[in-house]
């Protein structure tokens, strides 16, 4: 709702702020009023105010809003002299405007200074965080080179892991959508095309959440056109979230040690560069 002012409140509204004291600029700051508009009603080039702005207006200058509004000047003792205000009092308010200008100069550049130097200290932590986790990425990488990754095997498929044909997954079944805690049963079934010399075979489960825990080995006699197939076990993760379990598949002394891999120097006891399949296996919330 807008009101029109008379030029007698609006005369009343000026000098009361002179009385009291109160810079044109503090009263804006204090009452949320836009300076502008101040400016235009006490000069008389504007006299419609909305009810809110004049309700804040009046309680700074300690003003009962309804009374101002009815015209009851006569109720203060202060409103029976509405008479212009004197040259000097213009005067202090209009150096307390400059004053309060200069305070409220400083709390912004105080403010903006605290924002920079905020900004400043995230960006640090970031930084910080960035590099102890790449130091943390660094300490747990990968040191095996995926041949397979993300790719689901069907029955019949055939599937090479690397160019001379060596190795052939030939079955591959498990579920990749589980409970938490639920045991997660797989079969595999492989085939190798010839052997190069290595006099053992190496086919290894490791799950991304107990890393250096092997879950199943089979080795021996695995040269041909195929396997038996073969099963084997893992028990999911109790938080829910998506994981990953690798199957590594190595022609060499011994198997890999980790989901992980084994870290360098590399040696067929140890193996670096295996193929391996990469399940993603997602835990559902309880």
């Amino acid at each position: 709702m807008n009101h029109n002012l008379t030029s007698e409140q609006i005369t009343f509204l000026v000098n009361t702020r002179i009385r009291k004291n109160v810079a044109r600029k503090e009263l804006c700051y204090n009452a949320g009023i836009a300076y502008r508009t101040l400016s235009s009603i006490e000069r008389g080039d504007r006299s419609i105010v909305r009810h809110d702005t004049i309700v804040k207006w009046c309680q700074v200058l300690e003003i009962e809003p309804q009374k101002f509004l009815d015209g009851r000047f006569t109720d203060y003792k202060e409103s029976a002299d509405l008479k212009e205000a004197s040259h000097e009092q213009v005067l202090n308010l209009k150096i307390r405007d400059e004053t309060f200008n200069r305070e409220m100069l400083h709390r912004m550049n105080r403010r903006v200074w605290i924002a920079i130097i905020l900004s400043c200290l995230v960006l640090v932590v970031l930084i910080f965080g960035v590099l102890r986790l790449t130091i943390f990425t660094e300490k747990r990488k990968d040191y095996i080179n995926p041949y397979w990754k993300n790719y689901w095997i069907n029955v019949g498929r055939d599937v090479s892991a690397t160019p001379e044909r060596k190795r052939v997954l030939n079955y591959l079944s498990m579920k990749n959508v589980v409970q938490p805690g639920e045991e997660i049963c797989a079969e595999l079934k492989w085939s190798y095309c010839y052997r190069n010399g290595i006099p053992e075979i190496f086919v290894s489960a490791y799950a991304e959440w107990e890393p250096d825990t092997e879950i199943r080995l089979f080795n021996g006699d695995l040269i041909g056109e195929g396997s038996e197939i073969n099963r084997f076990s893992v028990i999911a993760p109790v938080k829910a979230g998506l994981y990953r379990l690798r199957i590594f598949n190595a022609s060499a002394h011994g198997p890999v040690i980790s989901f992980y891999g084994s870290p360098p120097p590399s040696d067929q006891f140890r193996p670096v560069t295996v193929p391996y399949h990469e399940i993603e296996i997602l835990v559902l919330p309880e």
